[in-house]
């Protein structure tokens, strides 16, 4: 297998992430784009890569149920 350097790792980087960035306006239009090559090999989670999220700040997912989480509540007369 040929070594790339990473010098040239870093140019693909950028040049990738500016044209996604061009092609799709938001975090979580990148996001579902690139969840779209990724391959779960079993039940476990095992895939050909895993997106790591900078857990400093909140995902979108975590904001809405954070700010809203009695709405994620079940009626109470389904209690």
């Amino acid at each position: 297998m040929m070594d790339i350097s990473p010098r040239y790792q870093l140019q693909i980087i950028a040049q990738l992430n500016n044209v996604l960035f061009d092609i799709y306006k938001s975090y979580d239009d990148v996001e579902a784009y690139i969840e779209k090559w990724r391959i779960e090999y079993d039940c476990y989670g095992n895939s050909n890569f895993y997106i790591i999220y900078n857990r400093d700040e909140l995902s979108r997912v975590e904001r809405d149920f954070k700010n809203n989480w009695l709405n994620f509540l079940p009626p109470l007369s389904n209690l």
